[in-house]
């Protein structure tokens, strides 16, 4: 992935740019393609030693960093660590998550002392699946974190302890066992860590968090077209100087789609006509008393589309399910198989969302981008700046 093709003012990326598959001096954390009697092998570059995996750049522990634009760094795209102080403390104990949100720490504070807003895009790994350099021999997904404690007022952090080398590593007890439950936890702990950080900065007034997921979790919903397992994730948005008119849980349908109308409209940016926006702002319904945000959300996978409304959902089997009520476990819903024996209210939602579908339809048509690239998109414009 090309980063210079994105209009970040700065940013953090692991693994970054040009790792794939290359050496780069800082770490060996890394999967790599080799060829061994003429037939490629992926290596687990720390210890030469054949896996069963996908070529990948390690950012967990002792992760690829590189910055974009950093006001510290001599070029635009810079490998770190890139200073002495960073480079006598990089190592098996510097851990990709706490990295990234040092930078972004550092990126808030900075914005501040300039007088000048700031917007933050994390894309955390966490819960995300990857090789665990430090346990080289296990089949888990997801590699130990820091451990924390939580003791009912503030979290503490224990700091790594991690010694070894080449595949054989001793972690102190310092670090937790695999499993996403971990990886789930460390996010909460980096919540907690930039609620303080916006109350320290005495700006919690004037800041709205966004918490959202991409996709299901591997081997559970992740590319899985059954009922909503991939699609379905949590979104939390806390907004206190927003005087939203809705607190808590709410019963709406909410689409990934609907961000970009939305923080344009709270950072008043006029989306260009010529851009194509399938969302809907989700600010009339926080801040107002309007009861629903949509009538409908539509995902895909591959050829495999899904769609549903507050009564029925169709997903990528072309199974239908009764959604009218929540399970506990929010996924156990009726299938439909006799239409007779749901409501008229069903029937007319179902006939409704399949012509929605036919709009949508587009993988094989235009599954790629246009061959000869994306034309410059019009800027957007501050909504002041048409006044």
């Amino acid at each position: 992935m090309k980063i210079s093709g994105f209009n970040f003012d700065e940013g953090c990326f692991t693994p970054g740019e040009g790792s794939y598959n290359t050496p780069i001096a800082t770490t060996d954390f890394r999967l790599e393609t080799r060829k061994v009697n003429g037939i490629k092998k992926i290596v687990n570059a720390d210890t030469d030693v054949e896996v069963t995996s996908y070529v990948q750049s390690g950012w967990y522990w002792k992760p690829h960093v590189q910055l974009l634009n950093h006001p510290k760094a001599s070029e635009s795209l810079e490998w770190w660590p890139n200073n002495k102080a960073a480079k006598d403390t990089f190592g098996l104990n510097t851990f990709g998550p706490d990295v990234e949100l040092d930078f972004i720490f550092d990126f808030m504070e900075r914005k501040q002392r300039e007088k000048k807003p700031f917007f933050i895009y994390h894309t955390s790994h966490l819960g995300h699946d990857a090789m665990d350099f430090l346990n080289p021999n296990s089949k888990n997904k997801w590699p130990g974190t820091p451990k924390i404690n939580w003791d009912g007022k503030a979290y503490t952090r224990i700091q790594p302890n991690v010694t070894g080398d080449k595949g054989v590593y001793d972690t102190h007890g310092t670090i937790t066992e695999s499993g996403i439950h971990h990886h789930i936890n460390y996010l909460d702990y980096q919540v907690w860590r930039y609620m303080n950080k916006i109350k320290e900065m005495g700006v919690a007034n004037n800041t709205i968090f966004i918490f959202c997921a991409d996709n299901g979790t591997s081997g559970y919903g992740k590319g899985s077209p059954v009922s909503q397992k991939g699609t379905h994730v949590p979104l939390i948005i806390y907004a206190p100087g927003m005087n939203m008119t809705k607190k808590g849980l709410q019963d709406i349908l909410v689409n990934m789609s609907d961000m970009l109308p939305t923080i344009a409209e709270i950072a008043s940016v006029k989306i260009p006509d010529s851009y194509e926006v399938n969302g809907e702002s989700l600010l009339p319904f926080l801040t107002t008393d309007k009861p629903k945000h949509r009538e409908w959300i539509y995902g895909y996978h591959k050829e495999m589309q899904i769609i549903r409304g507050g009564l029925v959902l169709k997903d990528g089997k072309n199974d239908w399910w009764d959604v009218s009520e929540n399970p506990d476990d929010l996924i156990s819903f009726k299938k439909i198989k006799d239409w007779s024996q749901v409501s008229e209210a069903h029937r007319k939602e179902r006939d409704e969302l399949n012509k929605v579908l036919p709009n949508f339809n587009l993988h094989e048509t235009e599954h790629d981008a246009p061959k000869n690239g994306l034309e410059k998109p019009t800027p957007l414009q501050l909504i002041e700046d048409n006044k």
